[in-house]
């Protein structure tokens, strides 16, 4: 999409709002708001267009607004140290801090990386898989304010050196992916 001509001041953030339906009560979509910079004005006097078509700003109360999964803030909480050989319990907790609403319909997946040392001390790739969050009981959203924390859980190899440990945790959603890591460490098998 292009925006063109824009002749009034620059706007903190800019949320887009497509039409998903025609009809006499058409269904919107709008994106949670992001900053951009705006196009110069071109032509004074004239309205802005997108690919040549005129457009105006809609104003948040004019409807609802909907963020993507990586809109959310995400906070990771792991045991500070796991047996190597055991499983490593972990939460994630997703809170919406905007002012958007973000749909959980169909649950977003996520992907989890467990990162060792290695010999030489350099970091290695033990566990990395890719999950469909089971989000049902949340019921198909995040409202502005709301939270939800998942209980998981990441396998630690029996041969796992002991030391410091790195878990990543990463959501994807339409408009790619955000994540978070959280250390902890690996001691002895018992």
């Amino acid at each position: 999409m292009y925006w063109f001509n824009w002749c009034r001041p620059a706007p903190k953030a800019v949320a887009i709002r497509l039409p998903l339906t025609a009809g006499p009560r058409p269904q919107t979509s709008t994106s949670a708001p992001v900053a951009v910079t705006p196009p110069p004005c071109r032509q004074p006097g004239q309205p802005s267009a997108r690919d040549g078509k005129a457009f105006t700003l809609a104003r948040p109360a004019a409807g609802a607004m909907y963020g993507d999964a990586t809109s959310l803030d995400l906070r990771l909480r792991v045991a500070r140290s796991v047996a190597a050989g055991a499983a490593l319990h972990y939460r994630v907790t997703l809170a919406n801090r905007g002012n958007w609403i973000v749909p959980l319909r169909p649950c977003p997946n996520y992907t989890a990386t467990v990162n060792l040392r290695g010999p030489g001390g350099q970091w290695t790739v033990h566990h990395k898989h890719r999950y469909g969050l089971a989000c049902g009981p949340v019921d198909g959203a995040l409202r502005p304010g709301e939270q939800a924390t998942f209980e998981l859980v990441a396998a630690i190899p029996a041969a796992a050196r002991p030391g410091r440990s790195l878990l990543t945790w990463m959501i994807e959603g339409h408009d790619g992916s955000s994540g978070t890591e959280a250390e902890f460490r690996v001691s002895k098998r018992a």
